[in-house]
């Protein structure tokens, strides 16, 4: 919760904990869930590679029980890390991998949040064919009025491929949707990403001086 809102130093001390209380117990499964929480929180500051290691050691450990729930919440921070990293053809063949398995499962979250993983980096190698798809299943799969927070991340990503598709205006008023939506819920993480995306979107229409004063 606080990660979620921007408080990432408060996310470290409440996560360290977790890991700490985690180590004591000696319980694998609980350990992998305080690590998925730490990758989170080193991927929010940057640190790459240590998100990435971390987030894979909690995956192994998931893989090996079983638990979905783990493995939907650290392969995304694992594959985000990568993506960032240039890895992309890595990540994505654990997301193909996965995919399928979080598919035939009960809870739709699980698959949501792989599909905007690999979502984010279908983007990122110029497939944006691919990326529409994995959003309209997203669409299809969530409720309507429910987990705000990824269905405003599904329209981020619709956003930015509208942008990459040159419909820089389509773009920004979605992106201004997402955006004020996202800081009315509290949740400035995705309001800040969407006025990033809305500068970058407005510099390609030629209006500098407003695309400067959002980023």
């Amino acid at each position: 919760s606080t990660r979620r809102d921007g408080q990432v130093d408060d996310a470290a001390t409440w996560h360290g904990r977790a890991r700490r209380i985690a180590v004591q117990l000696g319980e694998p499964a609980v350990r992998a869930h305080a690590d998925v929480g730490v990758a989170g929180w080193q991927l929010a500051r940057g640190l790459l590679q240590e998100a990435a290691r971390t987030a894979a050691g909690a995956i192994e450990v998931c893989s090996e029980i079983g638990d979905l729930r783990g493995l939907s919440q650290g392969i995304p921070i694992w594959a985000d890390a990568l993506r960032l990293q240039g890895r992309s053809s890595e990540a994505l063949r654990l997301l193909h991998e996965q995919l399928p398995v979080m598919r035939e499962g009960e809870i739709p979250t699980y698959y949501v949040r792989l599909l905007l993983a690999n979502a984010w980096i279908e983007i990122d190698l110029g497939r944006l064919g691919r990326a529409q798809e994995n959003v309209d299943e997203l669409g299809a799969t969530l409720s309507k009025g429910e987990h705000l927070d990824l269905r405003l991340q599904a329209d981020l990503v619709w956003g930015r491929i509208l942008a990459a598709s040159s419909n820089h205006a389509e773009a920004i008023a979605r992106l201004r949707e997402v955006e004020e939506r996202a800081r009315a819920a509290g949740l400035p993480n995705l309001s800040e990403t969407a006025r990033a995306l809305m500068a970058e979107a407005t510099w390609n229409l030629g209006d500098q001086k407003n695309a400067l004063l959002g980023f």
